[in-house]
């Protein structure tokens, strides 16, 4: 396989994981590659024809996951990230305790509450990028979004804004349709719990690494820093889902 080749290959694969809402992976087999791609090029076929459809989008972001997942929610991935680099971000560092709830949520398997906190966290740390305080005028959320691109990394700014833009583009207050992947949706009562769920959680996660990228926040891995890693993923690892909660949370009441 030739350089040019190869350049188109992973091409497709950036630029379709960037329009389902998800970072490049570097660290991904060449079996993996092989899968991820094929999904790229769909959707971007999709896109290319004004046929990749919210339905679609959905669809298409799950099966990159199924394959992309230990990449972004292994617990020591998780526990590195909080515990060695979100502690030296100046807009993170005062919403790890919500971040550690989210992450405990989520590998206990409450997916929804994990999302919802996830959501309240991110748009926190917009505000704080958007150096907003309580006693300002609230800033539309197209100034938001916007304030990420103030951030010093460009190229992972860009990319940043691009996936917050695949977050929080599908709303329409007057006639709300149904993509899962919305705060909007999820915190004013509009959906309920979706099998979609885990992977936006995942996705909002996978997020806040690339945020900190853009801030080229650096990691410390050594004194109390490492010793909070170690304790994190611990913690981390002993969360098991508990399989008559989780059969408790599956039962459909409204039939």
């Amino acid at each position: 396989m030739n350089h040019t080749i190869i350049n188109e290959f992973e091409t497709i694969i950036e630029k379709g994981l960037l329009l389902l809402g998800w970072q490049n992976f570097v660290r991904l087999t060449s079996e993996d590659k092989a899968m991820v791609h094929s999904i790229c090029q769909e959707a971007l076929e999709l896109e290319k024809d004004n046929s990749l459809t919210i339905e679609k989008i959905d669809e298409l972001s799950q099966l990159a996951y199924e394959i992309i997942s230990f990449q972004i929610i292994n617990t020591q991935e998780r526990a590195d990230y909080i515990s060695l680099v979100y502690i030296n971000s100046s807009h993170f560092k005062s919403l790890i305790n919500l971040i550690d709830e989210a992450t405990l949520c989520f590998y206990k398997g409450y997916f929804t509450a994990a999302l919802s906190l996830s959501f309240i966290t991110l748009e926190k740390y917009l505000r704080s990028v958007f150096n907003w305080s309580p006693e300002d005028n609230d800033p539309t959320f197209l100034n938001l979004k916007q304030s990420v691109l103030s951030l010093p990394n460009q190229t992972e700014a860009q990319n940043a804004h691009k996936i917050i833009n695949v977050i929080y583009s599908r709303y329409e207050a007057l006639c709300p349709n149904q993509f899962d992947f919305n705060r909007h949706g999820l915190l004013h009562g509009i959906r309920g719990a979706t099998k979609y769920d885990e992977m936006n959680c995942a996705r909002i996660f996978q997020l806040f690494n690339l945020l900190c990228n853009a801030e080229n926040v650096d990691r410390t891995g050594y004194g109390k820093a490492l010793e909070f890693f170690n304790t994190r993923y611990g913690i981390f690892t002993d969360c098991k889902r508990n399989i008559p909660e989780n059969k408790l949370l599956k039962v459909i009441w409204n039939k």
